[in-house]
């Protein structure tokens, strides 16, 4: 990882690279939209929205798996940027979660994760977690007999800008996901990050490009935090594959590495 200047843009890759990721498509079953993808060999469904949201629309914005997570999810599988086991036993906590996407793929390889979101999100995302992750009968004997599966994602209601609840912890690894759409929610997002971070503590942040997210990334910096951008996004190529609507293939993207 090496510093670049702010809102550098991003190589464009074309769809003759190979993709990171393996996204099985979108099904449309029982009046449901499911995303379906596997990682560390297992199968992820997300329920998200039939059709696209606006941006401004917070009643439905949470329902949409966006670009943003699925390019997360084919940087935590690349072993050029982690090693296989990276993730198995971090503490993780999500910010504004949404269906789940990006939690859900931690959770899977092997993280102790914690989505977080407003309450109208809640149920849509508990649904998610539940689906991927059931919650067993301990004392079956065909439970018993199996292996421990992942520990399932916590799913807490967390407001930006308010008390994090005490059932979050400690956190070794914080995860954003396209969450600088709206400005005036970029204090807010900030003093979160600065409630939960400690020396020790990564944030990763995946933003797609809609002119203003240099904002927030110079607010971290006059906070006192470092900001290094990830250069390598060879990883984009998986965008060419996944289940996107055409115009977001063409946008750009940064990766950053938060620290304290």
């Amino acid at each position: 990882l090496t510093s670049r200047s702010c809102c550098q843009r991003v190589r464009r890759i074309s769809a003759s690279e190979p993709a990171m990721s393996e996204f099985r498509g979108l099904v449309h079953r029982d009046g449901e939209s499911l995303f379906t993808f596997v990682v560390n060999g297992r199968e992820l469904v997300i329920e998200q929205q039939e059709e696209q949201t606006q941006l401004g629309d917070e009643n439905t914005l949470y329902r949409v798996i966006w670009a943003s997570a699925q390019l997360l999810h084919a940087y935590f599988i690349d072993e050029r940027h982690f090693k296989p086991g990276y993730f198995a036993g971090e503490r993780v906590l999500e910010l504004g979660s949404g269906t789940g996407a990006v939690g859900l793929v931690l959770a899977a390889l092997g993280a102790e994760v914690t989505m977080t979101d407003l309450p109208q999100a809640l149920p849509w995302l508990r649904r998610n977690s539940l689906r991927n992750f059931p919650v067993e009968d301990g004392a079956a004997e065909e439970a018993r007999r199996r292996p421990a599966p992942p520990p399932p994602p916590k799913v807490l209601q967390l407001s930006w800008g308010e008390p994090v609840p005490a059932e979050v912890g400690a956190v070794d690894v914080v995860v954003c996901s396209d969450l600088l759409y709206h400005v005036p929610l970029f204090e807010p997002l900030l003093a979160t990050l600065q409630q939960v971070m400690d020396s020790d503590c990564l944030c990763i942040i995946a933003q797609v490009h809609r002119g203003w997210q240099c904002e927030f990334y110079r607010m971290l910096e006059d906070a006192g935090m470092d900001v290094t951008y990830v250069q390598d996004l060879d990883i984009l190529a998986m965008l060419s594959t996944a289940m996107l609507p055409t115009e977001f293939r063409e946008d750009e993207f940064d990766i950053l590495h938060v620290r304290r």
